[in-house]
């Protein structure tokens, strides 16, 4: 009989990257808000919208060439190099 190769299967990602308590897929890319309240991107970063910023989040939304966390002082932030035209993003940092 003819011998037969699996493909190697998949790791899960919380084996990959740590403990999640939610994800969000966006376009190419993906995100998750870890249990310690920390995000995490991966996938397509074209346009910076993996590069989450350190600080702690209560929520977390991967758009298609963007992210966005609510911090857990109840403001928004958002990370992408590439802005539509017309728009301009505010972020406040936390230190």
């Amino acid at each position: 009989p003819p011998t037969r190769s699996r493909a190697p299967r998949p790791k899960l990602l919380s084996s990959l990257l740590g403990a999640f308590s939610a994800i969000s897929a966006g376009v190419g890319h993906s995100c998750g808000l870890r249990t310690d309240g920390t995000a995490q991107c991966w996938g397509n970063n074209d346009d910076g919208q993996t590069d989450a910023p350190p600080g702690e989040f209560s929520a977390i939304s991967a758009g298609e060439e963007h992210s966005c966390g609510l911090r857990t002082d109840g403001t928004a932030q958002c990370w992408t190099t590439d802005l539509p035209e017309g728009v301009i993003w505010v972020s406040q940092s936390q230190t």
